[in-house]
């Protein structure tokens, strides 16, 4: 058995390797935080995503869960799908928390408390069942984007997410050009206009034939990017 020694305080303490190994993973295993999944059921099937995260929204960040200073809690919602149409849900999805204690406390509230849905297909209102997911798997980047991501207003990222899917369609380009806006003249005098700039073309590509272009908008960086190139490759320009 291989010995390692460890100097503390002027002493040299021995430990077996064995033992340090359990002792190192016992270190790891305490400073790992285990996400935590509720399934839900009963969700009208057409109301939102966002009908949804707003009910939830409405529990966890209530004086029951959190102090009027504290940051509002971060979770994941994802809905199932339905197999009628992509406009409806499948009656269920998983709501992810970043700690298990968390998610007890929520079960505990909604179980003497239930979310009620407003159905958008009948008018009334419908209540959540709750309950605790089979799987307690440990996802580092989830758990890092729930614990440090600011919270986002819903209502706020409804208008966001809608924005992308109305910019998410591209335009086909027939030519692109490169170029620079310049002046023949500038005013002899304080009283005289400025003339229209006009624009030299410096580069231009037709696309015709095996070339193809494509306009889109990337509205997260503000961008308007053009893509050329053959059927069979793709060039960017940004």
């Amino acid at each position: 058995m291989s010995i390692l020694g460890t100097h503390v305080s002027s002493q040299t303490t021995l430990y077996p390797q064995s033992i340090l190994h359990r002792i190192n993973v016992s270190i790891l295993v305490s400073k790992v935080v285990i996400d935590m999944e509720i399934s839900i059921t009963r969700i009208p099937h057409e109301a939102g995503k966002w009908d949804v995260i707003r009910a939830i929204a409405d529990v966890l960040h209530s004086d029951a869960f959190r102090r009027e200073d504290e940051r509002k809690e971060n979770f994941d919602i994802r809905l199932s799908e339905s197999p009628v149409n992509d406009f409806r849900n499948g009656g269920s999805g998983i709501l992810t928390l970043r700690e298990v204690s968390l998610g007890i406390k929520f079960l505990r509230f909604v179980e003497e408390e239930p979310i009620q849905i407003r159905d958008p297909a009948s008018g009334r209102k419908k209540k959540l069942r709750c309950f605790r997911g089979s799987s307690n798997s440990f996802r580092k980047g989830l758990i890092e984007t729930l614990t440090k991501a600011p919270y986002m207003d819903p209502d706020v990222e409804e208008a966001h997410q809608k924005k992308l899917a109305e910019l998410a369609d591209q335009f086909r380009v027939d030519s692109v050009q490169f170029g620079i806006f310049y002046r023949d003249r500038y005013p002899a005098n304080p009283t005289e206009r400025l003339s229209p700039r006009s624009f030299s073309i410096e580069f231009k590509k037709d696309l015709n034939n095996n070339n193809v272009g494509w306009l889109k908008f990337e509205y997260d960086h503000k961008l308007i990017r053009i893509i050329v190139g053959f059927l069979t490759s793709l060039i960017c320009i940004a």
